[in-house]
């Protein structure tokens, strides 16, 4: 999942004219949430939309064994809740802040009163949701066809990367083990593989990668030579 939430690194809200992100913003309302503070819960109905304003959100599940496995971190100018504005599924994930958040949220009334008075925002949501559709495609032929390092290197280069720090990634082997659906000891030969070969360095907590574009490469290369049955 998390290769869904994170791997846009331009989110809605971003890709959007000036013009038009003062239009959403001017139709929201703020709200604030303190560190730990739970959104969203799985199972909700509300109809939303979130732009994250300052902050941090953590999207996360609940696993079988009852632990919470959390699955991706959104920043400020990310968004949430797109989907529910264009159905009655409740959410399917839970969303709780990180730090001190502070969102702008446009309901679906409002939204739909703003896809009518401005046709140019429906194209853009459109593309949008179009583009989420596509790298849920990918990833499910991802697991249908290539090796876990391979997959692994390819969400390390779509997880959110430090803010002051582009190549610098703060997540745990357990973060990475539950996106991509596979152990820990799984997870954690991938990991020395990608190690050994100097695409990164693993830290406390963070994994520094090494020379992107040489690594997109060796994904391509290495993604090719996987046959499609």
């Amino acid at each position: 999942m998390s290769r869904i939430l994170s791997a846009p690194q331009l989110g809605f809200f971003k890709m959007l004219p000036a013009a038009l992100q003062h239009v959403l913003l001017a139709a929201a309302t703020p709200q604030r949430h303190m560190d730990g503070e739970t959104i969203h819960r799985r199972g909700d109905t509300t109809s939303s939309l979130s732009v994250i304003r300052e902050g941090a959100v953590v999207v996360s599940n609940v696993g079988m064994d009852g632990r919470e496995l959390a699955l991706g971190l959104l920043h400020a100018g990310d968004t949430f809740g797109e989907f529910t504005l264009f159905s009655d599924m409740p959410r399917q994930f839970d969303f709780v802040a990180s730090g001190d958040t502070r969102i702008d949220v446009v309901d679906r009334e409002k939204f739909d009163v703003l896809l009518d008075d401005s046709p140019a925002l429906a194209r853009h949501v459109i593309s949008h949701l179009a583009s989420r559709l596509h790298q849920v495609v990918e990833l499910l032929d991802d697991e249908r066809r290539l090796p876990l390092p391979v997959r692994l290197a390819k969400t390390l280069l779509a997880w959110p990367a430090d803010l002051d720090d582009a190549d610098k990634l703060r997540v745990t082997q357990q973060n990475l083990a539950n996106a991509l659906g596979v152990s820990r000891v799984a997870l954690s030969g991938a990991l020395r593989r990608l190690t050994e070969a100097g695409w990164l360095t693993r830290g406390y907590g963070e994994l520094q990668l090494h020379d992107r574009s040489r690594l997109e490469a060796w994904i391509a290369a290495n993604a090719q030579l996987v046959p499609t049955p």
